[in-house]
């Protein structure tokens, strides 16, 4: 199960995900997520620390909306741990190396 939770501070529009990204979930965060990122913001900022799981869908899903958000002439900003389950998609995919993405160290 996936919760999603959208604050606004200032001008930038958290988004914070808890739970399981994968499959069906990522198809709702796709839906609900873009209808939701504010005009008057001008940075979105992707919360993923308390994400348990993810599956290929749900890191598309996440790339997707950074490419919705960019397109909105908008900042993207990713923030996860270095030691979460995205943390293999993004080195893969070489994201880890955007200077939009911000990692904290969960472990102990």
């Amino acid at each position: 199960m996936l919760s999603i939770e959208l604050n606004t501070i200032e001008r930038e529009q958290y988004i914070v995900l808890q739970g399981q990204l994968k499959g069906i979930e990522a198809l709702e965060l796709r839906q609900k997520v873009a209808n939701v990122i504010e005009n008057r913001v001008d940075s979105v900022c992707l919360d993923i620390q308390a994400l348990q799981r993810i599956d290929l869908t749900g890191f598309n899903a996440i790339v997707i909306l950074k490419k919705e958000v960019e397109q909105r002439n908008k900042i993207f900003k990713l923030l996860s741990s270095t030691d979460g389950p995205i943390d293999e998609y993004l080195h893969l995919s070489k994201l880890n190396l955007n200077q939009t993405i911000a990692a904290t160290n969960t472990r102990g």
